[in-house]
């Protein structure tokens, strides 16, 4: 995001995006995925990244809390929209210490509201993306089959150098 003379640093926007889960082929699904996100992406810059920071700071403090937890645990709402996120966060480029020692691996955790499934926390550090797993699991009850196709994908991103393509 671009700087901002506002105090704080977090920008907070969203999109929905196709996995295109029903491509077989890596790279060819990665591609798929890169086109429909470019999309995405331009219907998205529309709204603002400060803009739920604007409207918190319109409405008190106490107010915007508890409208958000009518909102999360409302059973009037129904189904969410979706049930899983993916989200990522920039991380420092530079390596960071904590009491004199390094810090290898970032391990971001986020939390699942009601209906959500599964959350995907992705943090860049350095020259790594470490990502963090949420499941809720009366909604995915073999959780681990989720960790295993990640890695798989992952190993298959690798081999098909398609990401180095892509740049």
């Amino acid at each position: 995001h671009d700087r901002s003379d506002r105090p704080g640093h977090n920008q907070l926007s969203g999109m929905f995006c196709r996995l295109e889960t029903d491509i077989d082929a890596p790279a060819e699904r990665l591609r798929a995925i890169a086109r429909a996100n470019a999309a995405a992406k331009n219907h998205s810059s529309a709204i603002s990244p400060t803009l739920l920071q604007d409207w918190a700071q319109v409405a008190a403090r106490a107010v915007f809390g508890a409208v958000f937890r009518l909102v999360a645990d409302s059973s009037l709402i129904g189904n969410p929209v979706h049930n899983l996120i993916v989200s990522n966060v920039r991380g420092s480029d530079k390596p960071m210490y904590v009491a004199g020692a390094r810090l290898d691996t970032m391990y971001p955790m986020s939390i699942l509201t009601q209906g959500l499934g599964i959350n995907f926390t992705c943090v860049s550090y350095v020259n790594q993306v470490d990502v963090g797993v949420a499941i809720e699991p009366h909604l995915v009850p073999e959780p681990w089959t989720i960790i295993d196709g990640l890695q798989r994908a992952l190993r298959e991103r690798d081999a098909s150098g398609v990401v180095r393509e892509l740049g």
